[in-house]
Parts: C-alpha cells; sequence; structure tokens
C-alpha cells in the first residue's frame, strides 16, 4: 500500500516535494490545498493531484491522504501542523520547523499524546553523504571533533519584494538558511553550552547573522567551537568543514546537499567518499517517512524531534542574542 499525501501550500518548495513524490518507492499525491482555491486546482492540475481544497481543515479530513507534506511560510507551520495531528495524519513539516521553541514543544507534545508521526523536513539529514560523515565522526576516523565551520549565504532573485524580506512571514536568513547550519552543528556536535551572535537588520529581518558556539570539555566530550555565517546579500562558500585533531573533513558547495565529502590527513592527497543522492535529494527524507509510519514509528531516528526542539531553542538564542523579533509573536 501506498503512502498517499496531501500537500499544504502551492509555492516553489511544494513544487519541487512533489516532484520528488514520483521518484520515491511508495508514495501518491492524492490532494493540495491553499488559500485560494484557484491556486490550489492549477497545482492538483500540473502534478497530478486528484483533489484540491481551499483550507487545511479539508484537507486533512481527506479520507484518503494518509500524510501530509506543510510547504507553507513559516507563520503558517504551526496551525497547519496541529490541525493535521488532531486529525490523526502523519506531517512533514518544512523547515524552520515553526517560528519558535515554544510552538515547536507544543506540536511535539501533541504528536506524542496522540501517537501520530511527526518529523521537520530536514532532509540534509536523511542523505546519504551526510549519515556516512555522521558514522565517520562517530566512529573516531578524524579523532575528537575541535571546531566545525560552516556558511550559507545567497542573494535571492527579486530580494526587495521577495517573503524572506517580510517580518510578517517570519523573513531573514536566520530562519531561512541559518537553520541549516545550526542543525548540521547539532548533528556533528550536540547541543552548545555556549552561544553568541552579532547580526545586520534591516526592515524587521537580518540580513546576514554570525553565530559563534562553543561545547565545554568534560569527561565525554571534548572542548570544541564552532563559526556559522548565513546572508541573504553576499554569496558564501556555502561549505562545512569539521576538524578532527587526526583529520578534517570538508564538505564541498551546497554542504546541505552534498554528494560526497574530502577527508583531508596531514601529508597525504584528500581522501574522496563518494555517495551520491537521488533525484534533487528531498526523496530520501521522503522514504525515510514512508518506512517510519509503515514501521508504526511516530518519529524518525534520522530526524528525531528532540533535535528539532533543540535547534528551534538555538534559533530563539540566536535571536535573543541579535535583537530579533516577529509581529506575529505579540
Amino acid at each position: 500500500m501506498s503512502l498517499q499525501w496531501g500537500v499544504v501550500a502551492t509555492g516553489s518548495i511544494s513544487t519541487t516535494f512533489v516532484e520528488e513524490l514520483r521518484r520515491a518507492r511508495g508514495s501518491e499525491l492524492v490532494a493540495v490545498s491553499s488559500r485560494s482555491l484557484e491556486r490550489a486546482k492549477d497545482f492538483a492540475g500540473r502534478h497530478g493531484a486528484r483533489r484540491a481544497y481551499d483550507s487545511v481543515e479539508q484537507l486533512v479530513a481527506d479520507d484518503e491522504v494518509h500524510a501530509v507534506y506543510v510547504g507553507s511560510p513559516h507563520t503558517h507551520h504551526a496551525e497547519a501542523t496541529r490541525l493535521t495531528l488532531e486529525a490523526g495524519k502523519a506531517v512533514l513539516c518544512e523547515k524552520p520547523f515553526t517560528l519558535n521553541a515554544e510552538e515547536a514543544e507544543q506540536l511535539i507534545a501533541l504528536s506524542r499524546s496522540r501517537g501520530v508521526f511527526l518529523m521537520e523536513a530536514m532532509w540534509t539529514h536523511c542523505l546519504p553523504a551526510v549519515r556516512r560523515l555522521v558514522d565517520l565522526v562517530d566512529e573516531g576516523a578524524i579523532g575528537p571533533v575541535r571546531h566545525l565551520s560552516a556558511s550559507l549565504g545567497d542573494v535571492p532573485p527579486g530580494f526587495r519584494t521577495y517573503r524572506m524580506t517580510d517580518p510578517q512571514l517570519g523573513g531573514g536568513a536566520l530562519l531561512d538558511m541559518g537553520v541549516y547550519l545550526l542543525s548540521f552543528a547539532h548533528l556533528v556536535l550536540g547541543t552548545p553550552d555556549q552561544v553568541g551572535a552579532t547580526a545586520v537588520i534591516e526592515g524587521g529581518v537580518d540580513l546576514a547573522t554570525s553565530v559563534a558556539l562553543a561545547w565545554d570539555g568534560s569527561a565525554e566530550r571534548t572542548s570544541s567551537t564552532a563559526s556559522l555565517a548565513t546572508s541573504m546579500v553576499a554569496g558564501l562558500p556555502n561549505d562545512a568543514v569539521v576538524v578532527g585533531e587526526q583529520a578534517r573533513i570538508h564538505v564541498p558547495a551546497n554542504f546541505f546537499n552534498p554528494a560526497g565529502f574530502a577527508v583531508v590527513r596531514p601529508g597525504q592527497d584528500p581522501e574522496w567518499v563518494e555517495a551520491p543522492y537521488r533525484g534533487r535529494g528531498f526523496v530520501h527524507e521522503i522514504e525515510e517517512v514512508e518506512r517510519c509510519v509503515a514501521a508504526g514509528l511516530t518519529e524518525s531516528p534520522l530526524m528525531p524531534l528532540d533535535r528539532t526542539l533543540a535547534v528551534m531553542t538555538l534559533l530563539d538564542t540566536v535571536r535573543d542574542a541579535i535583537g530579533l523579533s516577529y509581529p506575529v509573536e505579540g
């Protein structure tokens, strides 16, 4: 039996998602919702969905929908996810998972109390190369990790009218791109003990943010640091480096969807580790949802809810440090 999907919102990220659904082993698009029925019908016609709705409530009431992908702007994630969980349907919610940690905590509690599957769509963590990188670090292949650096920055087309500049939609570089950086650092090193940040804020959103993290040494781990930078006014290298005491791993641009990485040891030629992904990469997270739902799991071991909450808490901490808040938060 295939996993039958409903999709919330009809933007570019939802288009990519449904294109990837066709490549997944056991998924099918059934329905789509939008605030505009006309847009929903157009999207359904272009992508082969059988039904179109103008509300999330109608979508989640569809008996043929087993799982819902939430691809709406950040500020609408929490409401769409809550409605879906209350309807007993599995949810894959785009990043950032919510606007803040409080919303995330409420949704996670609801998922666990209802026993309904919930996962943040941090597709990077499901990619073969990233999984292999984590395995090498955990195996001690580069020695204890001492530093991690990563950047993600680009200048979006139509920047000044782009949704990323709208504080009402949770715009800014941090939530849209910086979430990848913090999630990657947390994947490799866990929750940091120290967090510092600086930013350039204009029009109620951050144009660029730099974050410094530190992990205190203990009997269980070595002390380490991280430097992260995100920008929507400058093209950055968009790579990542994980530095261990014995070697380092370099993930070239774009680090969030790598097909491989280099292990660099002193005095030796770099060793390239090949680990390609299928399609545009989203197919791996889709198949992870398929696998988890088929197994009766309520969360993914590749993207556990505790990590999602920890990253949302980090985002809140960074926002506090740079003085960034959104009108919709009251």
